[in-house]
């Protein structure tokens, strides 16, 4: 039997949870200040509680990747930043849904187009990446919704994560 992870993975696993585990400790009480989620019906909260605790999952994964020479998730610190600010300034529909458009077409134009479909002819491959593209901008927009539980989307992706 193979083992799933190698002692560098491992060590790299928890290298980054501490790390990001000392972000959030460091900026956990300036974040307290600024960024507050008062209680709705979405939210598991019964009193104000701080926000935009993963943009210290973005540095220490960007960071990381940046180390190894992957670059793709840089594209994804712009939706980061523009979910940042929404949490703050409580940005309208469109200029979200246009940063979940720009992030999306970035992916694609350096994963999907270049590497996976040009076996497909132009009309299987145009579907395959309207339904990938409807996808992911679902998937941003699920992951979106249930921000309002702690704990829930890195439960939930750690569990996707282990099983690719």
């Amino acid at each position: 039997m193979q083992n799933i992870f190698s002692i560098f993975d491992l060590l790299t696993l928890i290298w980054s949870t501490f790390l990001s585990w000392l972000i959030i400790k460091i900026l956990l009480p300036k974040l307290s200040k600024i960024l507050n989620s008062k209680p709705c019906k979405r939210s598991s909260h019964t009193k104000e509680t701080p926000t935009g605790g993963g943009i210290s999952l973005c540095i220490v994964g960007s960071f990381g990747c940046a180390l190894n020479n992957i670059y793709m998730p840089l594209y994804c610190l712009p939706l980061a930043l523009i979910g940042l600010i929404d949490d703050r300034r409580n940005l309208s529909n469109n200029i979200r849904l246009t940063a979940q458009i720009l992030t999306v077409s970035l992916l694609y134009k350096e994963f999907f187009i270049g590497n996976y479909l040009n076996e497909f002819n132009i009309f299987l491959k145009v579907f395959f990446l309207v339904i990938i593209f409807i996808g992911s901008l679902s998937i941003i927009n699920f992951t979106n919704f249930m921000d309002g539980i702690d704990g829930i989307i890195a439960g939930c992706f750690s569990i996707i994560f282990i099983h690719s």
